[in-house]
């Protein structure tokens, strides 16, 4: 893309997606396994844990993961595939990217090849398992100790 289109403004610093997410992120049982940890190394584990289960699920939504002082990911090697392909796909129902990216293609849409959101999600869950969103998760693994009810 950078070939292309000029340096993509997704990178460290930028955490305006995070900052505006357009619905709850969703995650499968083994995303969840590797967030679940890295959650519980921070020292607000428990604040945090709270925070994502008020999540609201009407837009704009803050990421409760985003350390809102430096905007960087708190748990970013541990972050699910929504938060890794966010910026990058486009849907039939829109492109899924913030207005900084909207700005840096200025009118150059169309000149651009973006991934399927979809089929990535699809795809996920084909390999990963079926995804819930990541409140009901947190609330399930809190309550039960598990991803599921079964």
């Amino acid at each position: 893309m950078e070939r292309s289109h000029g340096a993509w403004p997704c990178r460290a610093g930028c955490d305006a997606c995070c900052r505006s997410l357009g619905a709850i992120p969703s995650v499968t049982e083994a995303e969840l396994e590797l967030l679940w940890p890295a959650i519980h190394t921070l020292p607000d584990a428990q604040e945090i844990l709270d925070r994502i289960e008020r999540l609201s699920p009407l837009p704009p939504i803050v990421c409760p993961l985003l350390d809102r002082d430096t905007g960087q990911c708190r748990v970013y090697e541990a972050r699910p595939i929504a938060c890794r392909t966010y910026g990058f796909y486009g849907g039939r129902d829109g492109d899924y990217w913030c207005d900084r990216v909207t700005q840096h293609l200025e009118g150059r849409r169309d000149t651009l090849i973006a991934g399927n959101q979809v089929a990535v999600d699809r795809e996920r869950d084909q390999r990963l398992g079926p995804s819930i969103d990541l409140v009901t998760a947190v609330r399930r693994r809190r309550r039960t100790g598990r991803f599921t009810d079964v």
